[in-house]
């Protein structure tokens, strides 16, 4: 045993409704009830509960603990100590989902660096352990039910605050005490962590499995009946030749799917669509043929080429027409993305980032503005769909976009850049010319669907992959004009692997709605799937006003 010492601090056994005074936490929702400490939030990554009333140094730190076997993920417990802030410190990680035990160092400039790990270590989910950590210099060591199963040295921190943690599980804590030195230290502070969302207001609704495995890159679209239809991809993960795209249909809202039906499959990776439904109820996906796998089967871009395709469906999307090259005069490879528009003329707008051809080929349009480049593009249909051309530059240094006909007559563009932020554009001129990018969101938070819900309200939805994994929005009520922090609220946060979001929204009927996104893993759901999120609109205005969830 390390410590010596015979300061005790007074044990807390949680009792009452809520947090002990000096309690403070960051991520998570944390609970008290019958005596017992809870952090209730499944998806929550790293989940925090600090005693800010006194500083530490040698000693130890123990707690009872239990994690519930409900969910996927690591559901791990943790004991905190030496902490410095809410972004600096050191905590052991009772892994119950793999099994072991790990000492971690963090610091605002590197969140997770290992001081030991330790695999194999019993943690069975569901029964009650006893840990504890005890400090002495630089030198840590950890016991779990009065067994050692952990040590480590590291000299960053001497002496901090104490308390618990909690990652991606439900998980309890009881009977926290600490026996150690006090030390003297500054007060501790609640430090801001730009990739954690976990304070935003969260919107309830109803959630509900629309496709597994599979339901990649999901674009939802309203069919003329009123009855929504999407195109996701399946056949593969992210990324793989085997890679095709599926055709699912909802009669109630999103609430329930159809089984999916393949649309295309063309023995090479068939990826990144865009849909539309268009005025004459004609259904038109486009999408990129990627050609670009070694002979190891491995993705490899000097290997082939992104072609662009497109198809063409009348009849709800039952069958669908051979699919035809897109664009190939202009462009040497084409990713569509997203949703196909149309503008109050009957012109149809295809979003796509894209390189242009690079053989001497006269420039078109103003495409001469981006020589060799990879620009996001528009390319246009006035027959339904039926042929594509005309093609127009929005913006260089951009990749996957979305476009909103808005009822003012302007064109919205929401797009994500090369380092992964996503920024707004307007069009006046039906997306000839656009005005100078607004950055909207961080690196981390992308891709991007925008929908115009009346005439000053526009929604902009994009994957969360920082903390919490899953869907965050933004409600513009200056008719796009901005997308102000304020105005950010949590749709979907259930999602445990940052390869997740592409959401794709569409309004319902009754006030309500639909989300389309995709998950490699929820709390509830390990495999891959496209999940449909159903919630009101209303609920969406009275969380960001403050009212209730």
């Amino acid at each position: 045993m390390l410590w010596l010492g015979v300061v005790t601090a007074v044990p807390e056994t949680f009792d009452g409704t809520a947090l002990p005074a000096g309690w403070v936490t960051a991520g998570g929702l944390w609970q008290v009830a019958d005596g017992v400490l809870t952090q209730t939030d499944r998806a929550a990554a790293g989940a925090y509960a600090w005693d800010t009333r006194q500083a530490w140094g040698d000693g130890l730190v123990r707690v009872r603990f239990r994690a519930a076997a409900a969910g996927r993920g690591v559901r791990a417990a943790g004991i905190v100590f030496r902490a410095v802030d809410s972004r600096s410190g050191y905590y052991v990680h009772f892994d119950g989902g793999n099994q072991q035990v790990i000492l971690v160092r963090q610091t605002a400039a590197q969140s997770w660096h290992e001081v030991h790990r330790q695999r194999q270590v019993a943690l069975p989910l569901e029964a009650w352990h006893q840990a504890e950590v005890a400090a002495r210099g630089g030198h840590f060591e950890v016991r779990l039910n009065g067994a050692l199963v952990a040590s480590g040295d590291d000299p960053t921190f001497a002496v901090g605050y104490v308390g618990l943690r909690a990652g991606q599980g439900t998980v309890s804590f009881d009977d926290f005490a600490v026996e150690a030195a006090p030390a003297t230290a500054q007060e501790f502070r609640l430090m801001s962590d730009p990739n954690d969302y976990s304070a935003l207001p969260r919107v309830a609704g109803s959630s509900f499995q629309a496709v597994t495995p599979g339901g990649f890159f999901p674009v939802l679209v309203t069919l003329r009946d009123g009855s929504l239809g999407a195109v996701v991809r399946g056949g593969a993960p992210h990324i793989g030749r085997a890679g095709r795209l599926d055709w699912l249909h909802s009669t109630d809202g999103g609430r329930t799917w159809s089984p999916t039906r393949v649309l295309v499959d063309s023995g090479w990776d068939d990826r990144n669509p865009a849909l539309g439904c268009l005025s004459d109820g004609s259904l038109v996906c486009a999408y990129s043929e990627a050609q670009s796998y070694n002979a190891e089967g491995k993705f490899d871009h000097q290997a082939g080429l992104y072609l662009g395709k497109v198809t063409r469906s009348t009849d709800g999307g039952r069958t669908w027409s051979a699919p035809q090259p897109l664009a190939t005069e202009w462009f040497d490879e084409l990713s569509p993305y997203g949703r196909i528009i149309e503008l109050a003329d009957g012109t149809a707008l295809l979003p796509a980032y894209s390189w242009p051809r690079g053989d001497g080929q006269p420039a078109v349009g103003n495409l001469s503005r981006a020589p060799g480049g990879r620009p996001a593009v528009l390319l246009r249909s006035r027959d339904q769909g039926r042929t594509w051309g005309d093609p127009s530059i929005v913006a260089d240094g951009f990749n996957e976009f979305s476009v909103a006909a808005l009822p003012d007559g302007r064109v919205l563009a929401a797009l994500r850049d090369w380092q992964g932020a996503v920024s707004t554009m307007e069009s006046a001129d039906g997306g000839r010319t656009w005005s100078q990018p607004r950055l909207v969101t961080q690196p981390g938070v992308h891709p991007a669907d925008v929908v115009a819900l009346d005439a000053q309200t526009v929604l902009l939805v994009c994957g969360l992959r920082l903390q919490p994994k899953g869907v965050v929005a933004w409600l513009s009520t200056d008719a796009g004009r901005t997308f102000a922090p304020e105005s950010r609220a949590l749709l979907a946060w259930d999602a445990l692997n940052g390869d997740c979001g592409y959401p794709s929204v569409q309004p319902l009927p009754d006030g309500q709605l639909a989300v389309l996104y995709y998950a490699v893993g929820t709390v509830d759901h390990e495999a891959e799937q496209a999940v449909c999120r159903v919630l009101r609109l209303s609920d969406l205005r009275a969380a960001l006003a403050g009212g209730a969830q």
